[in-house]
């Protein structure tokens, strides 16, 4: 079967957090209003390029799109501002030219976001309450760990793990076989 991948930016692709918690670390930004600012004003660029890309992000994004497995691939990216949006759509559009950039504002879920289908779809996030609430909503929900060495699969490490875990984007292809042949068992079981 084949399915819409939606890849989150910072802390999947870029490693742009880094250097953010850091420097909010020496500024004692603690309060989400506070955290809303400083990504409002950052200064993209250097964020990107002081993090860099994570676990050669982007060419494994390049090989999913040209192995012909899935609908489309995404960059599904929450912004703060439109400073944000307006730079990393530009730096997608040049490091990623077939892939689309849809950013959405912070305070909205990307599952309600109009046109993105979750049902059967897959989202890999670095953010676990962002991976369960799209499983809620019928979705595939991938974590992704800078560290994770292997695939992890669905209740591997127990009831409070009902996603898969990676460190490596091109695992997708495997995730994407292993739930098209849980859903080929699913149909039959129910005929």
């Amino acid at each position: 079967m084949k399915r819409n991948v939606y890849i989150d930016c910072d802390g999947v692709i870029f490693d742009s957090e880094i250097q953010a918690f850091k420097e909010m670390h020496e500024k004692n930004i603690k309060k989400d209003l506070e955290i809303t600012t400083y990504f409002r004003n950052a200064d993209w660029s250097f964020l990107f390029q002081s993090g860099g890309i994570l676990n050669d992000a982007v060419n494994k994004i390049q090989d999913l799109s040209e192995s012909n497995m899935f609908l489309e691939l995404y960059v599904l990216t929450h912004v703060c501002s439109f400073r944000e949006a307006v730079f990393k759509t530009e730096t997608f559009d040049y490091l990623l030219p077939n892939i689309t950039t849809i950013t959405i504002p912070k305070d909205i879920s990307k599952d309600e976001v109009e046109g993105i289908q979750v049902s059967n779809n897959i989202l890999v996030d670095d953010s676990n309450k962002k991976v369960i609430r799209w499983l809620s909503k019928g979705g595939v929900g991938v974590l992704f760990n800078r560290y994770a060495d292997r695939l992890i699969k669905p209740f591997e490490f127990g009831s409070n793990q009902p996603y898969y875990i990676i460190g490596d984007l091109s695992q997708i292809k495997v995730i994407n076989e292993l739930e098209s042949e849980v859903s080929k068992t699913y149909k039959k079981s129910i005929n």
